[in-house]
């Protein structure tokens, strides 16, 4: 394979091209030269040329910018995948075979774990509902139950304390190399975006799709990790080194209905500006304890334990079932014909209403 090719790839036949459009440049510019009577002055030929290989050369290089841009995003799907249904891909198909009822649950808790995010205020669906808790009742009745498979998605106190100190260690050493790794990335986002830590409000130059995966991901790997620290009594390293939570950014649109309808600036905002950024602390660059984090979330009238942010989020509350119906533009609407007036009205993604499509 020629150099050219090795330091340009999916250009196409850069060099054919090149011969190309360099004799069409040469031919045009004689022509354009002749009618405008520069034939003794090549001055203004030369510039048009040189404009024109400029233009040609930043178009290229914004398509290479681009492409390069989408590849380096490879190296993210690798430590997301845990953020969202934990280490469910990696479980061998005799694993999470060996058991009927084991299975039903990962299957179902998982697809539910990566439930697309809807447009609103209430909050999210919570991936345990009904249907998790009927099929994980099953499993406390199952004497063949595959606790360890369980525990690569749902690992709770009550599905870690089938585990031996062996398994739980192994799972606690994956979840915080997960950590490791997605704090590296959520450090490389936040240095080249220009995100406002005071409010969370995305603005233009966010990563805002990249930066809420990574912060999801951080958010559900560091639950599971302070969940391990305490099925194994190690809960005390959480004096030493207690990174914070990673808070999502907000759509403007989703904060000014929140607003309006009498809500305020969410507590965790406060006590995720007052604390050290989490990769930080992670790197021993900067000291946060538990109770750096205890006190700054009561400063703010936030419950340390029962927010997620000093212990294991709880995990007593069932949600209701309902169907997961279509989404358009991330708003749930179970009527499709109802979904495209409301789109064509103008009612999604910020614009203005159009009265024409009410009446």
């Amino acid at each position: 394979m020629s150099t050219w090719y090795r330091t340009e790839p999916g250009l196409f036949n850069s060099r054919q091209i090149a011969k190309e459009e360099a004799k069409s440049e040469e031919r045009l510019c004689r022509e354009n030269a002749h009618l405008a009577g520069h034939i003794a002055h090549p001055k203004p030929i030369q510039d048009r040329q040189q404009e024109t290989v400029e233009d040609r050369q930043g178009s290229r290089s914004s398509a290479l910018a681009n492409l390069a841009g989408i590849l380096s995003q490879g190296h993210i799907a690798a430590p997301m995948k845990p953020g969202k249904s934990g280490f469910g891909s990696s479980l061998s198909w005799e694993s999470f075979a060996a058991d009927e009822e084991s299975a039903c649950f990962i299957a179902y808790y998982a697809a539910r774990c990566n439930l697309r995010s809807e447009f609103t205020i209430a909050g999210q669906q919570k991936p345990y509902d009904e249907i998790a808790e009927m099929l994980l009742s099953r499993c406390r009745e199952n004497a063949t139950t595959n606790w360890w498979a369980i525990a690569h998605v749902y690992p709770s106190q009550e599905v870690l304390m089938h585990l031996s100190d062996e398994q739980k260690g192994e799972l606690l050493g994956r979840w915080f190399t997960v950590l490791q790794e997605i704090a590296i990335l959520l450090e490389e986002t936040w240095k080249k975006s220009q995100i406002k830590r005071e409010t969370m409000v995305v603005r233009r130059g966010n990563y805002s799709s990249t930066w809420n995966t990574m912060a999801s991901a951080w958010n559900r790997a560091r639950d599971h990790w302070i969940a391990l620290l305490y099925a194994l009594g190690m809960e005390t390293m959480l004096e030493e080194i207690c990174p914070g939570n990673v808070l999502r950014l907000m759509a403007a649109d989703v904060v000014a209905w929140h607003y309006r309808t009498g809500g305020k600036l969410d507590p965790n905002t406060h006590v995720w500006n007052e604390l050290p950024l989490p990769w930080e602390v992670l790197a021993g660059e900067q000291v946060c304890t538990r109770q750096t984090v205890e006190e700054i979330c009561r400063k703010h009238d936030l419950d340390p334990e029962k927010s997620g942010w000093s212990m294991p989020r709880p995990r007593n509350r069932v949600a209701q079932f309902r169907p997961t119906p279509e989404l358009v533009h991330g708003i749930t609407v179970g009527n499709p014909y109802l979904a495209t007036f409301l789109r064509k009205a103008g009612f999604f993604s910020g614009k203005h209403i159009k009265q024409s499509h009410l009446h």
